[in-house]
């Protein structure tokens, strides 16, 4: 089935978030999610990195640096 790959903020999560991954986890193998990471957040990358990690067990959770350009198509 592959592998799949899901990025996100993640703050905080809710119900969109879930069910994208559990989209994503029912088809496909391997999925990695990826949690962006800025001192500007609200909630702390390790928190949101804990709930994503207990409410999707069969999924590869890990935290990245947020180079903060949304907006920029470069």
């Amino acid at each position: 089935m592959g592998c799949g790959l899901v990025i996100g903020k993640f703050v905080p999560v809710h119900n969109g978030h879930c069910y994208l991954i559990e989209t994503a986890l029912a088809n496909c193998e391997h999925l990695t999610v990826l949690v962006c990471d800025s001192p500007h957040y609200a909630i702390p990358v390790d928190t949101r990195v804990a709930w994503l990690k207990e409410m999707s067990p069969g999924a590869r959770v890990l935290p990245i640096p947020d180079i903060g350009k949304n907006d920029d198509p470069d």
